[in-house]
């Protein structure tokens, strides 16, 4: 049987990740919401196989896409992070990947770099060492 992929999409707000999730499906991707860090922990630890990869939004109402690295570490969470800006932020950019995320992208969610971040991310090769390094 196939692994079928899985994303946990962390936003409170609904426009975009209205546009995440219907690209993802097109992909043929699994997905679940949460609003806030607290529900992703809860979504993330509450299964033996949490969701492949995690896209979140850089800020949340209990907290931003650290904590949500934090809850990955803590927990030993094999899930892949990716940040979402609105806006390019090198800043921000250079940030979350300095911390561990595994991606980090613009809110266009074209087609093929998303394709290419889903693939990259459950590349049973890359898994282990990016989870080895976070």
């Amino acid at each position: 049987m196939e692994h079928r992929i899985e994303a946990l999409l962390v936003y409170m707000d609904e426009e975009p990740v209205q546009s995440l999730s219907q690209a993802l499906e097109e992909l043929k991707v699994v997905t679940h919401r949460a609003h806030t860090c607290q529900q992703a922990r809860n979504l993330l630890t509450a299964t033996d196989s949490p969701s492949d990869v995690v896209f979140t939004d850089t800020t949340l109402p209990d907290g931003s896409w650290r904590e949500l690295l934090a809850i990955r570490r803590e927990m030993h969470v094999p899930s892949k992070i990716v940040v979402v800006a609105r806006a390019l932020d090198p800043g921000l950019y250079i940030d979350a990947m300095e911390h561990g995320a595994f991606d980090f992208m613009l809110a266009l969610f074209a087609g093929d770099d998303l394709e290419h971040v889903i693939r990259c991310a459950t590349d049973k090769r890359t898994h282990t060492l990016a989870f080895g390094r976070a």
